[in-house]
């Protein structure tokens, strides 16, 4: 996938959750790409009591594979082009720098926000029914929130890439509905914000995800910024990514 975009030297490159293993990141610094990766240090498991240090699998895995290449080809094919270190954090926190990037992963980001409301919600009901219908109650009244979360992220990244960009969405197989209606959201919501968004191809990746490609063009010099003010700290938990 990433030599059928076209991604080489010259490039700037973010990745929002890498997750542990940064596969597409390695990839792209592989290729000569510049990389830089916006995530938490930590994740809450599935049992919603253990934070597990991503950033620290990701620094290993990272090196794991330097050490493969170097082994490999005898040199080290990944450099200095990946940053994990200056964006560790929420992408609306870290102050990530605006009309930088032309390629942008967001993969597997937007659709886990409402994946994981769904989630919590079985697991504070106890399966009761009594609770289970509070808690469906109390999750229709969240959407809206995660959907006010999802938008400013679309709107940080949006900022940060140059005016015209390549965007990646992806969800895992069996979850294809999902995706197509990210990418709904995410294209309704861009053209709000002045831009043009073109529905590219469509790759099953060797990483069992699948990718569509959106191709994004800034229409405006000055785009709207419809949120304003939000209190993003209280919608921490909905998910480690965001």
């Amino acid at each position: 996938m990433i030599d059928q975009l076209g991604i080489g030297p010259g490039d700037a490159v973010l990745q929002v959750g890498a997750g542990e293993k940064a596969y597409h990141s390695i990839a792209c610094a592989v290729r000569g790409a510049k990389v830089d990766i916006v995530q938490p240090d930590y994740w809450i498991e599935e049992d919603k009591t253990n934070n597990i240090s991503q950033h620290d699998y990701l620094v290993e895995s990272i090196k794991h594979r330097r050490g493969y290449s170097i082994d490999a080809f005898g040199k080290d094919l990944i450099g200095d082009r990946i940053d994990t270190e200056n964006y560790r954090g929420y992408i609306q926190d870290v102050n990530i720098p605006t009309n930088r990037y032309s390629y942008v992963f967001l993969l597997n980001i937007l659709d886990s926000v409402v994946a994981e409301l769904h989630r919590q919600t079985v697991i504070n009901s106890g399966n009761s029914k009594f609770l289970m219908a509070f808690m469906a109650m109390r999750l229709q009244q969240s959407i809206s929130d995660v959907e006010i979360i999802k938008k400013r992220v679309i709107e940080v990244v949006l900022s940060s890439c140059k005016d015209n960009v390549t965007v990646l969405l992806s969800t895992k197989p069996g979850r294809v509905t999902y995706l197509q209606k990210e990418t709904r959201f995410f294209k309704n919501h861009a053209e709000k914000l002045g831009y043009t968004v073109e529905e590219g191809r469509v790759f099953n990746t060797e990483f069992n995800d699948i990718v569509e490609e959106l191709i994004v063009t800034r229409n405006r010099e000055e785009t709207h910024t419809l949120l304003k003010g939000y209190d993003f700290q209280k919608q921490r938990v909905l998910s480690g990514y965001i």
